[in-house]
C-alpha cells in the first residue's frame, strides 16, 4: 500500500448518522477516499474481532449485534489525513472504546457512540455499542481491506 490510509467501520448503531459523522471527519483533516455501504457486519465482527477475544466473546458480540435491533448495515470509510500518520491520528480521534462516556471529549465515539451495553449474564462480557471499529495498525489495514474486498480499490 503506498498511500498513508486508515479504514473508519461506522458500526451499526451510527450508520444514520453517516452523513454527520463524514462532515465531522472531514472538519478535523481526514480527505475520504472511498465510502462503502455493507451489509452483514455480524460476519465481520467474527472476522475483525477474532484475534482479540475468545470465541466465547466473540458469540456474545454476535448475540448482542443480532438482538439489538441496528441491523446489518454498515460502512466503510477509506480516509487519509492531510498532516499524515493517519492510523494513529484515527486512533486519537475515535477515542477510547469504553470510556468515552464516562468523560465525555471530542472524540467521535463521544460524539455519535451509545450510551447503551449489553451485558451477557453468563460470561460476564459487556459489549459496548461505541459506533467505530478504527484500525490499530498497518496490518490489520491490509487485512480489513482484504478482508472487506477492498484491496483492490484505487485511491
Amino acid at each position: 500500500m503506498k498511500r498513508d490510509l486508515s479504514l473508519l467501520i461506522v458500526k451499526p448503531e451510527c450508520a444514520s448518522e453517516i452523513d454527520n459523522i463524514c462532515l465531522d471527519i472531514s472538519r478535523r483533516g481526514y480527505s475520504i477516499l472511498g465510502k462503502y455501504k455493507k451489509t452483514n457486519f455480524s460476519q465481520v465482527v467474527k472476522a475483525i474481532y477474532r484475534k482479540d477475544f475468545s470465541k466465547e466473546v466473540l458469540g456474545v458480540f454476535l448475540k448482542a449485534y443480532l438482538e439489538s435491533n441496528f441491523g446489518e448495515d454498515y460502512y466503510v470509510l477509506i480516509v487519509s489525513h492531510v498532516k499524515g500518520n493517519t492510523i494513529r491520528r484515527l486512533i486519537n480521534d475515535v477515542g477510547s472504546s469504553w470510556g468515552y462516556f464516562l468523560s465525555l471529549d471530542n472524540s467521535l465515539r463521544s460524539r455519535y457512540g451509545l450510551r447503551k451495553t449489553f451485558r451477557d449474564e453468563k460470561s460476564g462480557f459487556e459489549v459496548i455499542f461505541n459506533g467505530f471499529h478504527k484500525i490499530d495498525s498497518a496490518e490489520e489495514l491490509l487485512f480489513c481491506m482484504e478482508y472487506l474486498g477492498l484491496e483492490n480499490i484505487e485511491v
